[in-house]
């Protein structure tokens, strides 16, 4: 939660300033900051369920540093589980029946090997 007696309130407009730009696709200028909306987005919509905090002083929609940052952090967190999840899903879902349909066609292939006295 932003405590503006603490921390200095910044527009949607000023932060994309404080982030810096190293996740820029090929072909892109690294240097260049992320855009307005993408922060408007995070304070609105929020990003893998993590809603940059942010309050209306005035009519203007502000958050802080320190929000930004709490915010980067819930979201590689956020994204961790995520990636833990897809794993333990993709070992439960994609490994053990392939495993299992594998061990089966080698039990079907050495019951035909002996049927056939191979």
């Amino acid at each position: 939660m932003i405590d503006l007696e603490r921390e200095a309130p910044i527009t949607l407009a000023e932060a994309p300033k404080l982030i810096p730009a190293i996740n820029a696709a090929p072909g892109m200028d690294a240097r260049k900051p992320l855009h307005q909306r993408t922060i408007y987005n995070w304070a609105t919509r929020g990003k893998r369920g993590v809603v940059l905090e942010s309050v209306m002083i005035g009519g203007v929609i502000v958050t802080t540093r320190e929000a930004i940052q709490r915010f980067l952090q819930r979201l590689s967190i956020a994204r961790e589980t995520q990636f833990a999840a897809r794993e333990s899903e993709y070992d439960t879902r994609r490994r053990h029946p392939i495993r299992r349909r594998t061990k089966q066609q080698i039990e079907a292939r050495l019951k035909l090997a002996r049927d056939h006295g191979i």
